[in-house]
């Protein structure tokens, strides 16, 4: 995992108060299974009013939308994370996402 994913996984940890073990993080490739991880901690967190999974997924993808301008139809939980994120403007997309 590069400075850049790493960058990313603290941004991810720190927005939804979730810890993502390194062994599981090396794992995660696309959008879909970022999303599953996030789902997966959040487990049992006020689920009463809405469904968990739907909540997480939309708020990553609002999230990628607002920031990085990627259409909403882009966003599915297929998509891979290095798709999303180029390397030729991945640093400054981190560093925004450091910024919320």
């Amino acid at each position: 995992m590069g400075l850049d994913s790493v960058e990313l996984l603290l941004e991810v940890e720190a927005t939804f108060n979730i810890d993502i073990p390194d062994e599981e993080a090396a794992g995660i490739v696309t959008i879909g299974e970022l999303h599953k991880s996030i789902l997966e901690k959040m487990r049992g967190r006020n689920t009463k009013t809405s469904c968990g999974s739907q909540k997480a997924f939309y708020r990553l993808r609002r999230t990628l939308m607002d920031f990085f301008g990627v259409e909403r139809r882009e966003i599915r939980t297929c998509t891979s994370t290095e798709d999303m994120f180029p390397r030729e403007n991945r640093k400054e997309i981190y560093q925004i996402l450091a910024c919320l």
